[in-house]
């Protein structure tokens, strides 16, 4: 999932998840707001960033295993970046090959 969900639907939409599935892979992409946008071109603009991470927060209570991912194709220090996010909020890091 891109983890926008919720701005789309105006609604927590993990909820309607929880028992009917077991594992999630929420699409970090960037390690910031303005770089998702330039990255994502989210038509929610850069609240989409905190909208993202605070979908994966409510995922990791609800959802028993929760990744975020990033595509090989960011820089090295980027990658690591987002793999600190992915740490901080406690959830899985998975570097997808783009190619």
């Amino acid at each position: 999932t891109n983890g926008l969900a919720n701005l789309i639907h105006k609604v927590q939409v993990i909820d309607a998840l929880v028992g009917k599935v077991d594992a999630i892979s929420v699409s970090l992409n960037a390690p910031n707001a303005k770089r998702y946008v330039e990255i994502c071109h989210p038509a929610f603009g850069e609240q989409s960033f905190q909208a993202m991470l605070d979908f994966t927060k409510y995922a990791k209570d609800q959802i028993p295993a929760v990744t975020m991912s990033v595509v090989d194709v960011l820089a090295p220090e980027e990658i690591e970046a987002c793999r600190a996010i992915a740490e901080e909020i406690g959830v899985g890091f998975r570097v997808r090959a783009c190619f």
